[in-house]
């Protein structure tokens, strides 16, 4: 009985090592014992059933009468692709469960090795005794996971295999095997692995298959192989690069003797979309045939960007490792940075860190006492302690240009009383602004400061003939010993109506139009008018038609914005209109006697002569009238 695990290797004709079966047992031709029945997939060597759905071994030592002898088992003829066993499951049973059903294969490895690329093939033929095929059939692979079945579960498994061969569609071939192959690098340290049935994002398809019998899908497996195709390894980790810097890139190999005298191992970053087709760059080399590190320097006029990857190439036995598992982000400028900090605070209130650059683009990242870490430009800690003092630093990083700067920051053990900024808001244009503080006790001083420049050492103060522009942050300072406690106040001075008047088009006469105007240039004003003989109106521009000498007097114009108003008089002069005169003469008169002009007097108006006229005419003069 066959017990022993024989790996299996291909060598170069010169003997060098070039592929290793990571799969124990990859042909199922070692068993603890032949199968009898069905359900016996642990019989053989490294291989046991992954869940409560049952994997069936095929050998030609088992039992014919239990329907598990190659090359006539239960489910229909079919030889070995390779020696004399093959694994079989059902993949897909409406009976069962319509969509999920599924057996799964679970087997052994040595650990796979982080970074580097693996082929994965097996040989597959779908049994004769079927009536339907599906897709989905893949490989999943994990580390220090169970070794025995998942105990009542029955379902297809809702993980995503690292190795799909849903590119191969339905497999319907009973009569030939189909040998499937997929690639992936790995990510862990792998050694074990599951095949079966991975519905993909599309969804499970179903097709006809075999040649009948059945109401289910049921594939068999041989020939699993598991092996690299490249030997060098990068274990670069960073993911920031900054062109001009000089940094080690390490790569370890496989098998030293397959690199010869001369080989020249080469650094060879990827362009901007992380792609080796085209545009790659060499950025350092060593001749050597042994592992090592290459010193590299990406050069500056390369473009910046995130997704960048770099990878180990050799000349004397070609080869090329997996590029490094992470995105790099190459920059070509360093940021510039400067930062602060609020303190000295009082124990119990908020420290603030302010980090400032000019370079668009920049992301943060703090670091301070007691662990403190933050990746926002400004962080807050609340409620600070004396645990909170000492040095802040932030990193500015531009894709993988890195700049750094540090505030000292101080709490003082004096525990923070309460300090309350407040102030009249809103205001209106012109009134006084008043801040007052309100503390829990008494500080050694205050300061104000505010917009427009605004500064006060009064605890309590004001501000008069405001204008709209001292609208904003006021902010009080109470010193204390040790720490000085900041509050703030917001301040709304609304404005008045600009470029304000009243207008009217008077001096004019009874029985004319008088009209009222009201100006600004300032939309969104309301108007309010009052004026002799209890006139009221909320019209801009009213008037009187026809106007009457009851009119004359003041009108008050009242301008509202937003609740702030304010005022203007004009004053309206309606005047009566007089009687016509009676006009006069002494007429008839002879030539060179005096002409006498006369009018009788006007009650309450004037009369006026041209002055020809109010000359007295003391020599008539022919066809005068």
């Amino acid at each position: 009985m066959k017990k022993l695990i024989t790996l299996v290797l291909l060598f170069f004709t010169t003997g060098h090592l070039i592929a290793q079966n990571m799969v124990i047992n990859g042909d199922f031709e070692y068993y603890s014992s032949c199968p009898t029945a069905g359900s016996q997939s642990a019989l053989c060597t490294g291989w046991r059933q992954y869940h409560s759905g049952t994997t069936d071994f095929f050998h030609s030592c088992g039992s014919s009468s239990g329907g598990v002898q190659v090359p006539s088992p239960f489910m229909g003829y079919q030889q070995p692709a390779s020696g004399n066993a093959y694994m079989g499951s059902y993949t897909f049973d409406p009976i069962m469960d319509p969509n999920l059903y599924g057996e799964y294969l679970a087997g052994q490895m040595l650990p796979l090795t982080i970074g580097a690329r693996y082929e994965v093939s097996m040989s597959v033929s779908l049994a004769n005794l079927t009536s339907y095929a599906n897709n989905g059939l893949g490989v999943f692979f994990y580390d220090n996971g169970p070794t025995t079945t998942l105990t009542s579960v029955f379902s297809t498994l809702t993980v995503t295999p690292q190795v799909s061969y849903a590119n191969y569609g339905p497999i319907t071939d009973t009569q030939n095997w189909v040998r499937v192959v997929g690639y992936f690098i790995a990510d862990s340290a792998y050694d074990n692995l599951v095949i079966g049935k991975y519905i993909p994002s599309g969804g499970l398809v179903i097709t006809s298959g075999g040649i009948g019998g059945g109401t289910d899908s049921y594939y068999y497996f041989d020939s699993v192989v598991v092996r690299r195709t490249n030997f060098i390894i990068t274990q670069y980790a960073d993911s920031l690069i900054c062109a001009g810097d000089t940094f080690q890139v390490p790569y370890t190999l496989v098998d030293n003797s397959l690199y010869s005298t001369g080989n020249v191992f080469s650094v060879q970053l990827s362009n901007a979309s992380g792609l080796f087709s085209s545009g790659t760059t060499i950025i350092g080399t060593r001749t050597a045939t042994t592992a090592g590190n290459i010193s590299c320097v990406v050069p500056t006029s390369i473009a910046p960007g995130n997704n960048y990857r770099l990878r180990v190439v050799s000349s004397n036995r070609v080869d090329s490792s997996e590029p490094n598992m992470r995105n790099i982000s190459v920059g070509v400028v360093r940021p510039n940075i400067s930062n602060s900090n609020n303190g000295p605070v009082c124990t119990g209130k908020a420290l603030y860190l302010y980090a400032t650059s000019t370079t668009t683009g920049v992301s943060y990242k703090w670091t301070g006492p007691s662990g403190f870490s933050s990746v926002l430009q400004n962080p807050v800690i609340g409620s600070a302690t004396v645990v909170n003092s000492g040095d802040y630093v932030v990193a500015a990083k531009l894709y993988g240009c890195i700049s750094k700067d540090t505030t000292t920051a101080y709490v003082s053990s004096t525990i923070a009383p309460l300090v309350d900024a407040g102030g009249s808001t809103p205001i209106c244009e012109r009134d006084t602004l008043r801040l007052t503080a309100t503390v829990g006790s008494n500080a050694n001083s205050y300061s104000w400061s505010g917009p427009g420049g605004f500064s006060s050492i009064s605890k309590d103060t004001i501000r008069t003939n405001t204008v709209p522009n001292f609208s904003g942050d006021y902010i009080l300072t109470a010193y204390y010993t040790g720490c000085m406690i900041k509050d703030t106040v917001s301040i709304f001075v609304k404005p008045l109506p600009a470029n304000f008047n009243a207008g009217t088009n008077a001096p004019i006469c009874a029985g004319n139009v008088l009209f009222l105007t009201g100006n600004t240039s300032t939309s969104g004003v309301s108007f309010s008018w009052t004026g002799p003989n209890s006139f009221s109106s909320t019209l801009q521009n009213p008037n009187f038609s026809p106007a009457t000498t009851n009119r004359t007097g003041n009108y008050i114009l009242t301008a509202t914005l937003n609740g702030c108003s304010v005022l203007d008089t004009v004053y309206a002069q309606v005047n009566p209109i007089p009687a016509a005169p009676t006009p006069s003469a002494n007429t008839p008169v002879c030539v060179g006697q005096d002409l006498q002009l006369a009018a009788s007097t006007v009650a309450g108006g004037y009369l006026q002569l041209d002055e020809y006229n109010r000359l007295f005419i003391d020599r008539a003069i022919p066809g005068t009238q």
